[in-house]
């Protein structure tokens, strides 16, 4: 069967990279025909439809300028229409001549520059190759940066291009006028009405002497707008006069400010909220208390925070003003309809494992119980293996920002290849999400209360003394630090780092009868230097130690092999073993693997071919690794699905083979390995 599958996905894959051509191109070596016919799928499409001529000169126009991006500045494009029937195949013609590839050299700046050379070529923004769009841009970029360093004068000739004699290399140089460095002499407030708000004003302006640059008279009005308007005048104007005196660079602005009428909360009114509770709704609108300045930073803030709850398709806001008060102020009323999405939902997954074999599940979602915004689910699954089902209900609201409390409760019965298992659940879960100072990716958190009663039955490799007659209660406290910058997803990331660290501790003071305290931590990390191209690594570890006895029940220990760690094993396979050579499982457990993507087709991104290395092993004893690694060196096909890929992998064992029958092991899945 699974030779059988794995020859259909490659018929699948031949048959995609053939299918469906706008085109014939010849003549390229470098750039590939999908990325051509990618660059030009506009006019080629309107060719196919119209047959106009002018359609065929865009397509080329289109493919030149995709070859000059890849540094092929003198490539030619001709496109031809197709010979008539029976000769044609109703496909355009287009040669291509790439010509060589340019290369930028060395590159130079003459004149009065202004800056260092560092920072222009910074500026500059030229890449490895020479293209046409990053020589006539670059003048452009580098007169921008100048100005916002204070040279309002700035001016940048023409880049000069010097060619080697094959047209291979291009020295490059740029020729700047800086002038003069301008500086602030002074910023003006003209304050018409209120003079109460002067002093709150005057503390915005910026400092005489710092560097002018051509937003800084609008980024002041910005800031004295902002000030206005978090203090109820949404309808101040500020007018900007700007003075250059260029014989001294100084810069003098005046600030003319008109604050108009002051705005307060008359009262909230919401509508539109169908499911939605009141006190939900108002713990986002605390800050817009009646008799208070209409504040647009709380207004927005009000509106931001609901949005980003992600239960409402839109969220709007308007204002009604009222009579004027006998202090001048405008009573408004603050009007917040609401239009909620769908929040209850019932998903369905459908999936195969090598072990598993046919697996499915089944679970119920409702985004908005009670209308206040809490999550509740529950579900059940399956396989061939065993089945399990679950219900749950999280709060992101209760403990405030950034953090969660959940609970949930689960019952599992599962075959496992030395042993089958049985347990039952109950989680208790508290989040905190903080972004900190030194790293703009947030961490995440998490404390875990668990207890869980269990039952070992069938056990093929029993270790004497460890195993449990009936079933068995486990109590642990957890926490765990997580960070996450994975892209563009985190089911099929291409790019980005993910790592976390975590421990636990079962005791009999939390109601456990099996005593152990655990510690492990893992690291992803992925790249994707061509757009054909992803290269992945992933390391793992767990140790687990019991407080009594030399290990613990067989449902405790840890296992490795199969699809999902090192791929020449079958699932379980990899680890001690008994003296009949069934497996035991160990208390540490460590593996590795790295993993190249290729996505051959340009016009197919979903298909990839993989070639990978695992490596992994499982000691008996707490906190040590040792003895010869379980290794696996394979290749697999990929294609990716919005819930994750179906992979088909062989993966063989170039090592010791450890006690497993077989030097290596077929897996077809759904779902990335790591």
């Amino acid at each position: 069967m699974m030779r059988t599958l794995a020859i259909i996905l490659v018929l699948v894959a031949l048959w995609l990279s053939g299918c469906g051509d706008q085109a014939r191109i010849s003549g390229n070596s470098v750039v590939t025909r999908g990325d051509l016919e990618a660059a030009a799928r506009r006019p080629l499409a309107a060719w196919h439809e119209h047959q106009r001529a002018t359609d065929l000169v865009d397509a080329s126009a289109d493919m030149r300028a995709r070859l000059d991006e890849q540094g092929y500045v003198s490539a030619e494009v001709v496109g031809t229409p197709p010979p008539p029937p029976p000769e044609g195949d109703g496909l355009p013609l287009f040669t291509i001549n790439e010509g060589p590839r340019a290369a930028l050299g060395e590159v130079t700046f003459g004149g009065d520059t202004g800056l260092g050379r560092t920072r222009l070529r910074e500026l500059a923004a030229l890449g490895p190759w020479l293209t046409s769009s990053s020589i006539s841009d670059a003048p452009k970029r580098i007169a921008s940066g100048l100005r916002r360093a204070g040279h309002l004068q700035a001016r940048v000739a023409q880049a000069q291009v010097r060619w080697n004699d094959t047209r291979t290399l291009a020295d490059v140089h740029l020729v700047i006028q800086a002038g003069p460095r301008f500086l602030l002499a002074e910023e003006h407030l003209d304050l018409e009405g209120d003079l109460t708000l002067r002093s709150g004003l005057a503390a915005l302006l910026d400092v005489p002497g710092i560097t002018s640059h051509p937003r800084l008279a609008s980024e002041a009005a910005a800031r004295l707008r902002a000030h206005l308007a978090d203090r109820g005048y949404r309808q101040a104007s500020v007018e900007v006069e700007q003075e250059i005196d260029a014989a001294r660079a100084r810069v003098s602005v005046r600030l003319r400010v008109r604050p108009g009428v002051r705005q307060t909360v008359s009262a909230v009114q919401v509508s539109g909220g169908r499911r939605t509770s009141r006190s939900f709704v108002d713990r986002h609108l605390r800050e817009l208390q009646p008799g208070q300045p209409l504040s647009q930073a709380k207004l927005d803030q009000a509106v931001s925070g609901l949005t980003l709850t992600g239960l409402y398709r839109r969220v709007q806001v308007e204002t009604i003003a009222g009579e004027a008060a006998p202090d001048g102020s405008i009573p408004t009323t603050v009007e917040l309809k609401l239009k909620e999405n769908p929040s209850k939902r019932v998903d369905l997954s459908v999936g195969y494992g090598s072990y598993e074999q046919l697996r499915a599940g089944v679970e119920y979602v409702d985004d908005h119980l009670f209308g206040r915004g809490l999550r509740f689910n529950t579900g059940v699954n399956g396989s061939l293996k065993g089945w399990g089902s679950d219900i749950g209900l999280l709060d992101p609201y209760l403990l405030g920002p950034g953090r969660t409390i959940g609970v949930a409760f689960a019952y599992s019965e599962r075959e496992e290849p030395a042993f089958e298992h049985e347990e039952y659940s109950a989680t208790l879960t508290a989040t905190q999400k903080a972004r900190p100072r030194f790293d703009p990716v947030p961490y995440e958190l998490r404390a875990t209360y668990t207890f869980t009663r269990e039952e070992d039955f069938a056990i093929e490799a029993p270790l004497p003394g460890e195993e449990q007659d009936g079933d068995y209660t486990t109590s642990a406290i957890g926490f765990s630090l997580r960070r996450d910058a994975r892209e563009p997803k985190i089911i099929d990331p291409e790019r980005g780092t993910y790592a976390q660290i975590g421990a636990l501790v079962s005791a009999k003071p939390l109601g456990a009868e099996i005593e152990f305290s655990e510690f492990s931590a893992s690291a992803f990390g992925a790249i994707d230097p061509a757009p054909w191209l992803v290269a992945t690594v992933h390391v793992s570890g767990t140790t687990r130690e019991p407080f009594e006895g030399k290990s613990l029940p067989i449902g405790e220990r840890l296992f490795l092999g199969g699809e999902d760690s090192v791929r020449s094993f079958t699932r379980d396979d990899l680890g001690p073993r008994d003296v009949n050579g069934d497996p035991t499982g160990g208390l540490t457990r460590l593996y590795g693997n790295i993993e190249l993507r290729w996505r051959p087709f340009s016009r197919h991104r979903a298909f990839e071919i993989a070639t990978f290395y695992d490596i992994g092993m499982v000691h008996p004893d707490p906190w040590r690794v040792g003895g010869p690694p379980g290794q696996a060196i394979g290749a697999g096909l990929r294609y990716r699905t919005p819930v994750g890929p179906i992979r088909l992998d062989y993966g063989y064992n170039p090592g010791d083979r450890l006690g497993a029958e077989d030097p290596w092991a077929l897996h077809l899945a759904v779902g990335f390995a790591f």
